[in-house]
């Protein structure tokens, strides 16, 4: 499973990333006081407040070739920062000055550079840190001093060093506090390891996984990134996640994923959908047990021998009139087929349904008969946008079958007829979906799917907003 945002879709999620953080620094009362000393005197800087303007953003491959780090700023930056100051020089006898004073970019407009690590293997993404830098030039930021004495005691020039070196620790750790909180905000809801009940028992959607920055297009300072999850489905064992017997074989080509037509595509494999039935059939999801009132009353078909199509399916049910049948369905993992996918839709082939019936003759339940039929699914799946994810189901567009019979105490057995009754239930099989959450703020509109050789793809378009 693959999941591409293309340069137009991540220019959006910049944008509004922008704007969020810089709302969040703007308001931010909390920066830490500063104490620290020049050659010539001791400071002390609190009550920050901050008016920042970032401009450009930008993303880029991580030039340190560490895993799960992505390097992203903006190329510049404008402030404008006010403060309370406490210094006092270092010389006998030590006088001291109160006031304020503001920190302002000039037209330089320096740029800010962050450093974020980005870890998709946990339960939900997560930001384990931030670093923040703000390379400069001298003459790129102003310093303004103003003593609440007449005159400042100790030079202003003293004190404007102080300053310059004591407030880039409270407007990092700032910024930094602010894009990391950001950035979990935008994907908080999203459960990268989800457990699902199926029947009595549950299975475990797998999304961990890596990502990457793609190769940018001339002159863009921000690029597509592709999301490598794992798209892969567990049995929930006791407890214990149980893979599938099974590994992926199949990537779907570069070239594909590195020229998305759309804001985000979403490619998945036949891996995907094996490893979910395969998951169910281990969950024993396809293990049931029916009887004549489980049906609805509208039903065609009855669970009793005098229903017509039992008693012309298997004529030996004439000696057991007037009674109740009890079906027993099973298909264990290796039961369960590999799927195919091409260009028209999705195929499970031959997947082993066993059904074996039995006579309730009101003092016991008689073997009756066991058939088994080789099944196959071909389906369309229809996306959808519910909210803040898509919903993808899955419409059955053929079934065949292939049925035998295992064995018969009631005699002869029509398997055609059972071929029939398979095609007939087919009709009302209800198919389930699965959803596709999107980070908050996302809005997905015309939701498509396009179906290639070994793998299809989800497309869409997104308002980030």
């Amino acid at each position: 499973m693959y999941v591409v945002i293309s340069e137009g879709g991540l220019s959006q999620v910049a944008t509004v990333f922008t704007k969020t953080t810089t709302a969040r620094v703007n308001g931010d009362k909390t920066a830490p006081e500063v104490k620290g000393e020049t050659s010539k005197a001791k400071y002390t800087f609190n009550n920050w407040r901050f008016n920042v303007t970032l401009i450009n953003p930008y993303f880029s491959p991580n030039t340190t070739k560490i895993d799960n780090v992505l390097d992203l700023g903006w190329l510049n930056m404008d402030f404008l920062i006010t403060f309370n100051f406490h210094v006092c020089d270092r010389d006998f006898p030590n006088p001291c000055d109160d006031g304020d004073g503001k920190i302002y970019t000039n037209n330089n407009h320096p740029r800010l550079d962050v450093q974020m690590f980005i870890n998709l293997n946990s339960s939900h993404p997560n930001i384990t840190d931030t670093y923040v830098a703000l390379p400069h030039e001298k003459g790129d930021i102003e310093v303004y001093i103003h003593c609440s004495n007449t005159i400042c005691v100790i030079p202003p020039s003293d004190i404007a060093d102080a300053v310059a070196q004591g407030f880039l620790p409270a407007l990092t750790t700032t910024l930094a506090k602010s894009i990391r909180t950001e950035a979990l905000n935008a994907s908080s809801h999203i459960e990268l390891l989800r457990t699902i009940p199926v029947g009595k028992g549950s299975i475990i959607s797998d999304f961990e996984g890596g990502w990457w920055t793609l190769p940018p297009s001339s002159g863009t300072h921000i690029p597509g990134m592709l999301l490598a999850p794992r798209g892969m489905t567990y049995a929930d064992v006791s407890g214990k996640a149980v893979p599938p017997p099974y590994n992926p074989t199949f990537v779907p080509p570069a070239a594909i994923l590195e020229s998305p037509a759309h804001d985000m595509e979403i490619f998945f494999t036949e891996y995907f959908f094996e490893s979910l039935l395969w998951a169910m059939a281990e969950e024993n999801l396809f293990d049931r047990v029916e009887v004549d009132s489980d049906l609805p009353p509208a039903s065609p078909i009855h669970l009793t021998t005098d229903d017509s199509f039992f008693s012309q399916a298997v004529p030996g049910l004439a000696k057991f009139p007037n009674m109740k049948l009890e079906v027993t369905t099973s298909m264990g993992p290796s039961d369960v087929s590999r799927s195919s996918i091409d260009t028209s839709g999705l195929h499970f082939l031959s997947s082993n349904l066993t059904m074996s019936f039995s006579i309730d003759t009101g003092s016991a339940l008689v073997p009756g008969w066991t058939v088994k039929a080789d099944v196959s699914f071909d389906f369309a799946l229809v996306p959808t946008v519910h909210g803040n994810e898509i919903m993808v189901n899955g419409t059955l567009k053929n079934i065949n079958s292939v049925v035998s019979t295992i064995s018969s105490s009631v005699g002869t057995v029509d398997v055609s007829a059972f071929e029939q009754l398979i095609q007939f239930l087919g009709g009302a099989l209800v198919v389930p979906g699965f959803r596709v959450p999107l980070p908050v703020g996302f809005t997905a509109s015309n939701p498509t799917i396009q179906y290639q050789q070994a793998y299809l793809v989800l497309q869409t378009d997104f308002v980030y907003a």
